[in-house]
């Protein structure tokens, strides 16, 4: 057991240490853009969850290489229609809309909280759980 918990505060660890987002889902989600923007996918990818990194990174990646990259910026950056809906206090989603105001992303950001109860959150920066 003693094996265990020390890997969770390890991992809680590298949460506390990490820099990569904002104090809002908005500050976050405006520092993401700004990294796609610039086709830099190392930065952009360092806004997600640490676990889920690589997995983007690798996505982002495949984007590019289909020649999406556009396409991907063009709905991402139509904020004009997009909704941001809190479900908890650590919790945030945002939705996307195409010109047609068809639903094209749902982004998920959350306060990374505690592996253990009493599961507060271990940061004050929000991060991309899911994209």
């Amino acid at each position: 057991m003693k094996i265990v918990q020390k890997r969770i505060e390890q991992q809680e660890q590298k949460y506390i240490d990490d820099t990569y987002g904002g104090k809002t889902p908005e500050e976050t989600y405006s520092m993401f853009l700004e990294a796609l923007k610039r086709k830099d996918i190392e930065l952009a990818s360092r806004y997600f969850v640490l676990e889920k990194q690589k997995e983007y990174a690798k996505a982002l990646n495949e984007i590019d290489d289909s020649g999406k990259w556009d396409l991907m910026m063009e709905d991402l950056t139509r904020l004009e229609t997009a909704s941001w809906e809190k479900i908890t206090d650590d919790y945030v989603n945002l939705e996307l809309f195409s010109k047609d105001n068809v639903s094209v992303e749902k982004i998920t950001f959350i306060l990374p909280n505690n592996l253990l109860p009493p599961n507060n959150p271990i940061s004050n920066i929000w991060k991309i759980s899911s994209f």
